[in-house]
């Protein structure tokens, strides 16, 4: 098969895993540590309403969903590639932190977390998981 298009499938195999890591991350991290009571985060107008209610402590587990997915999606893509494997990886932290920047700009967050969104859980995991797998293939 063609390294370029060996590549691209590795790149969208990354985007694939960065959901299903970013769907049970957050599973997982909103039964830890639950949002408040009688929110709807399944909208834009919900999010918005519950960002005042959330303490300090109930961004955890946004925090852990694209910290895992960021380093899954650029583990998979590292993995999968033929070469370019840390670009591969750090563009899939970069699709991730393009969403983010898009969420940033819908909802008002407090801007502590998305300056440690922005700066933290999207390209230095995504290089985490890049590097994690990128020694192990020859």
């Amino acid at each position: 098969m063609n390294a370029a298009v060996r590549n691209t499938l590795a790149f969208l195999g990354g985007f694939v895993v960065l959901g299903v890591a970013k769907y049970a991350a957050i599973a997982l991290g909103n039964a830890a540590i639950p949002p408040p009571a009688g929110v709807d985060l399944s909208t834009i107008e919900g999010l918005t309403a519950a960002v005042p209610l959330y303490e300090a402590q109930q961004w955890i587990p946004a925090f852990f969903e694209h910290a895992v997915g960021s380093m899954a999606g650029g583990a998979a893509a590292a993995f999968f590639a033929v070469s370019h494997r840390m670009k591969l990886a750090l563009g899939i932290g970069a699709l991730h932190m393009a969403g983010g920047i898009a969420a940033a700009l819908m909802v008002p967050f407090p801007a502590w977390v998305v300056t440690l969104d922005l700066v933290a859980m999207y390209l230095p995991m995504a290089w985490i998981g890049g590097t994690l797998v990128g020694g192990r293939r020859p």
